[in-house]
């Protein structure tokens, strides 16, 4: 990847942080997080301390780029009984995303990735505050892309659908 141009002018090189989603709920996936970030903790901190200490890895490591692959594990929702507990949890996960995109020291690029759950989760309603999960924050710095169901059977489709003029403008899938 080219380096990335601040607002100085200063250039910085590419450093993607790369993450795959295990199977476990928010809390499991904020500790992961702060696990490859390299803080270490004798026990899985509150998702309030652990969204400062991320923020503050963040900015340290200077991260370009943040990928969160099958996010959808963490999301799921016949993990949950039910869908008030499904919505605290994204709410954890989305609120964390949107810290780490508009952190005012140093905002992020975020690619969350996972199935069709993923996205229906960022509609869900938290009867407590009247507000989605998503919120306008989240609607207003992401793009949602439903990419095709295609297999490396079908490469040349794959590849035709990737060189779409479309295809650079989309942030967040």
């Amino acid at each position: 990847m080219p380096p990335v141009t601040l607002r100085s002018g200063v250039q910085v090189p590419a450093n993607i942080l790369y993450r795959e989603a295990k199977q476990g709920d928010a809390k499991a996936w904020l500790f992961d997080t702060l696990s490859v970030l390299g803080y270490t903790m004798a026990r899985t901190p509150s998702p309030e301390l652990a969204s400062a200490n991320i923020e503050n890895r963040m900015r340290r490591n200077k991260f370009t780029m943040v990928a969160f692959d099958e996010l959808s594990r963490v999301l799921q929702p016949r993990n949950y009984g039910s869908k008030r507990k499904l919505t605290e949890q994204a709410e954890v996960v989305w609120s964390q995303i949107i810290q780490i995109m508009s952190d005012p020291v140093w905002p992020t690029p975020v690619i969350a990735s996972g199935t069709l759950d993923l996205i229906e989760t960022l509609e869900l309603h938290n009867s407590r505050t009247g507000e989605t999960v998503a919120r306008g924050d989240m609607n207003r710095r992401a793009d949602i892309t439903t990419l095709p169901a295609l297999t490396m059977d079908d490469a040349e489709a794959l590849e035709a659908y990737l060189h779409q003029p479309a295809f650079p403008k989309w942030r967040v899938v």
